[in-house]
């Protein structure tokens, strides 16, 4: 089947998006003549109804239309846009908002095992693309990962599928968005380079790179603006605790300046939904992400997407992003940061505790003890926790867990937690939960074999 497109165009200048009401029925029209399928609200005074190939029945199909306040003249145009595509070949179409189409490509021998590529070339409009592998997307609201927003600025999009397989189909879904596209898509076949599904996500963003540990500027030069950045992470730098800082450098205290969103892979089109973290009130004029050890850890690379959403204008900010390392060997201080209602991890192995030197054997671990100092430089912390082989949270398997009070009137403050007689072969994860404002801190492990060792005692009881 195709993809079935039931358009009405207003004519007569009329700007009232609601001058009509479009319904359609299958093989017999309704009473009431209302259905399922509507359009109520016209883009560009078109009213459009897309009925995708998936759906498309052997029946026959009427229109409905409803004038509303006043009489209006209208035409209407029913098109078919193909699902399949062919080698070689483009297919024309046109997509309104919420409506869904489908192409596909059925793959045969002379394609098995290679990469196939879908191109679409897009003269008006936006849309989302989603590919997925011998199955058509489902049509919902929240779509699932890999798509690829394809705003009204990009005019060319790839979306490639990996080492498709021989008797299988491949399938690209469309959904328009916020205005009419017309576009054409096609594909190809390809092997010898590299194929990756997330890829496309990525070129929507090759400009605005972050660089850790380092501040990139910026300005909120008019309010209900957005500025989007992109730092990429590895797997092997998932590894650690993901801390980006955006500062508002405006002499106003305003902590409502600015909403800060952070999105993994893909930057949603609406940029409200979607995302792993949030910041939407300032504490000390900055607004603060945190992805802990356990969130960022991936065996895959990923493109995270940093949205800055201008609410005032007329002020300067700037964007610093840190991946705090999360691995403590004896003696040596890290220094960090964890931020509001954010886990922070650091870990001793203690089968190697020591940045240079022999592994320890396992063992019960009589007279082995394990010291995490930690001194709290600015901002607030809410909890301290320690757990054996993964990262503490809220459990009563922690080895150590107690609310952190810090002392009035420092500058600085100290806390230490001691644990006797461990054994040697877990990893010990120290958790660090920030409070109200965001806490730099220093923190270095000790591990000491014989001598004094005074257990610390939660204030929390479990029982």
């Amino acid at each position: 089947n195709d993809n079935l497109v039931l358009e009405v165009e207003m004519l007569g200048g009329t700007t009232d998006p609601e001058a009509l009401h479009l319904y359609v029925h299958e093989d017999k029209i309704s009473e009431d003549h209302r259905s399922g399928r509507a359009s109520l609200l016209s883009v560009n005074g078109v009213f459009s109804i897309a009925i995708p190939s998936q759906d498309v029945n052997d029946k026959t199909y009427f229109l409905s239309i409803e004038c509303q306040a006043q009489a209006r003249r209208f035409r209407v145009v029913a098109t078919t846009v193909h699902e399949e595509l062919y080698a070689g070949s483009e297919t024309k179409g046109q997509l309104c908002p919420g409506n869904w189409m489908y192409h596909s490509v059925d793959i045969g021998q002379e394609y098995a095992g290679k990469n196939l590529r879908f191109t679409l070339n897009k003269y008006w409009g936006d849309v989302t693309l989603v590919a997925r592998h011998n199955s058509p997307p489902l049509q919902t609201a929240t779509l699932a990962l890999p798509y690829s927003y394809v705003s009204e600025s990009v005019s060319q999009f790839h979306v490639d599928l990996c080492h498709v397989e021989e008797g299988h189909t491949m399938y690209l879904g469309m959904r328009g968005e916020t205005k009419c596209a017309w576009f054409t898509v096609s594909y190809e076949v390809y092997e010898g380079e590299a194929c990756s599904e997330t890829s496309s996500i990525r070129e929507l963003m090759t400009d605005n790179v972050l660089e850790a540990e380092k501040y990139t500027y910026s300005s909120c030069t008019a309010g209900d603006s957005w500025h989007i950045y992109r730092f990429d992470v590895s797997a092997a730098e998932s590894a650690g605790n993901l801390v980006i800082s955006t500062g508002d450098m405006s002499d106003e205290d305003n902590p409502t300046s600015m909403e800060v969103y952070l999105y993994m892979d893909e930057v949603p089109h609406d940029r409200k939904t979607g995302w792993v973290q949030s910041s939407t009130i300032a504490r000390n004029k900055l607004y603060n992400v945190n992805l802990d050890y356990v969130q960022l850890k991936s065996d895959e690379f990923h493109s995270y997407f940093v949205g800055v959403h201008c609410i005032a204008a007329g002020f300067n900010f700037r964007v610093y992003p840190r991946i705090v390392e999360p691995r403590l060997y004896d003696g040596l201080t890290d220094n960090a940061k964890v931020c509001t209602g954010a886990w922070n991890y650091h870990y001793l192995d203690s089968t190697h505790p020591y940045e240079y030197g022999e592994d320890l054997t396992p063992s019960e671990g009589v007279g082995n003890h394990l010291r995490f100092d930690l001194e709290l430089y600015e901002g607030d912390l809410k909890y301290l926790a320690v757990r054996k082989d993964i990262p503490p949270a809220f459990a009563v398997r922690n080895l150590y867990l107690d609310r952190v009070v810090r002392p009035e009137n420092q500058m600085t403050a100290t806390y230490s937690i001691s644990l006797c007689n461990v054994p040697v072969g877990p990893t010990y994860f120290l958790g660090l939960r920030g409070g109200e404002v965001c806490a730099s801190y220093a923190v270095v492990a000790s591990w000491f074999t014989g001598g004094e060792c005074v257990e610390t005692v939660s204030s929390i009881s479990f029982d």
